[in-house]
C-alpha cells in the first residue's frame, strides 16, 4: 500500500484528502470515481494509511509515515481496521453489504482511531445493497469512513451520492505519466513516451502498456504497416489485412498505434524540425511522409481509421472495412 509519493497525478484530490486529515476534518463517506486502472485504489489506499497512521507527523502532512506498525500492516493488506468489501458474485447483494459493513460497523475500531471500508467496483451494488448501506451512510457512528471506488457513477442511487462527498479522477497529462514510468519503473524514455501517449490520462493503462514484451511487438507491427502503407501492392495490402484479421481483438490498440502516426505527420507539417514526435525512433520516416502527404490528406487518414473503428464496433464485415481503409489510406499517401 503506497503512500501519495507514489501516486502519479490527481494532486487536487491528493491535497484535499491530505488536509482532511491534517485538519481533522474527514467526511464519513466519499465517492471516488474515474477509469478502470486510473488510480481509484491507490489513492484510497493512501488515504486509509494516513487515517490510520499513529505517528504525530502525519497529523502534520496528512500522509502515513510508512514506517510504523499501523502503516506496516496496511501495507501488507493485514490491517484489522481497513476493511476490503468482497464478493463472489459478479453483484455485490444485500448480503455482503449487511455481513461486511452494517453488522460490524458499531463495532469499534481495534487499533486505529477509524474503521475504513473499502467497497470497490461499488458499481456492482444493486438496489438493495445500496439501500441497506445507505442508513450506515446516513447515521455512521464517528469513527467510520466509507470510501466508494466506482467506474460508472450513474449506477449509484442518488440517495447515496447525495450523502457522500464526490472524488472524481481526471486524467493525468502525458509529461506526469512519462516521468513517473522513467523515475518508478526505469522504463527507457522512448516507450514511457509512447505508453504514456496511448495511455490518454489514465496512469495504470500506461503502466500496463509500457510493462507489456506485447505492447512493443504490436507498435512494431503497426509502424511496418504505416512505413511500407505509401508503396504497398495490392498483394501486399491484402498479406496485412489477414495478419491485422488474426489479431482483430486488439484491433482498437492497432487503430490507435496507426491514429498517434498520423498525429506525429501533422505536427512535423506544423512545427517542422520543432515538433516534438511520439514515434521517435521512425523520425526520420516520418519527416519524409510528412513531406508528401497533404494536411488533407492526413486528416482524411485519421477520419478513415476512426470511421473503421465504428464500423467494426458495429460488426460489420471485418476484412472488408480493413481493407477499404488501408486502400483509402494509401490513396491519400499517393495524391
Amino acid at each position: 500500500m503506497a503512500g501519495y509519493a507514489e501516486i502519479a497525478g490527481h494532486d487536487n484530490l491528493i491535497e484535499h484528502f491530505r488536509r482532511a486529515v491534517c485538519e481533522g476534518k474527514v467526511s464519513h463517506s466519499y465517492i471516488i470515481s474515474g477509469e478502470e486502472h486510473a488510480g481509484k485504489m491507490m489513492i484510497a489506499e493512501a488515504f486509509a494509511r494516513a487515517l490510520q497512521c499513529t505517528e504525530a507527523v502525519s497529523r502534520q502532512t496528512g500522509d502515513g509515515c510508512g514506517r510504523c506498525i499501523s502503516c506496516m500492516q496496511a501495507a501488507s493488506h493485514n490491517h484489522p481496521d481497513i476493511l476490503y468489501v468482497t464478493h463472489e458474485k459478479s453483484v455485490i447483494s444485500v448480503e455482503d453489504v449487511r455481513q461486511q459493513i452494517v453488522s460490524t460497523a458499531e463495532i469499534f475500531p481495534y487499533a486505529g482511531n477509524y474503521k475504513v471500508y473499502i467497497v470497490d467496483e461499488a458499481e456492482r451494488m444493486n438496489e438493495q445493497a445500496q439501500n441497506a448501506l445507505l442508513k450506515t451512510i446516513e447515521e455512521p457512528p464517528a469513527y467510520v469512513v466509507i470510501l466508494l471506488l466506482t467506474s460508472q457513477i450513474g449506477r449509484l442511487l442518488p440517495t447515496i451520492r447525495s450523502r457522500c462527498v464526490e472524488m472524481a479522477l481526471r486524467p493525468v497529462s502525458e509529461a506526469k505519466i512519462r516521468a513517473y514510468l522513467e523515475r518508478r519503473f526505469q522504463i527507457p524514455e522512448y516507450s514511457a513516451r509512447l505508453a504514456a501517449s496511448f495511455a490518454q490520462g489514465n496512469v495504470g493503462r500506461a503502466v500496463a502498456y509500457a510493462s507489456s514484451p506485447a505492447f512493443g511487438e504490436v507498435w512494431a507491427q503497426c509502424a511496418q504497416i504505416m512505413k511500407r502503407l505509401p508503396r504497398m501492392r495490392m498483394s501486399e495490402l491484402m498479406e496485412e489485412v489477414r495478419g491485422l484479421a488474426a489479431a482483430k481483438k486488439e484491433i482498437d490498440q492497432r487503430l490507435e498505434f496507426m491514429t498517434l502516426w498520423c498525429r506525429d505527420l501533422l505536427m512535423c507539417k506544423a512545427a517542422g524540425d520543432e515538433a516534438k514526435l511520439i514515434c521517435l525512433q521512425e523520425e526520420k520516416t516520418i519527416r519524409e511522409q510528412a513531406g508528401h502527404i497533404s494536411y488533407e490528406g492526413i486528416e482524411d487518414c485519421i477520419r478513415v481509421i476512426r470511421e473503421t473503428g465504428a464500423r467494426l464496433r458495429a460488426n460489420v464485415n471485418f476484412d472488408v472495412a480493413v481493407e477499404m481503409m488501408l486502400v483509402q489510406m494509401r490513396d491519400r499517401f499517393q495524391e
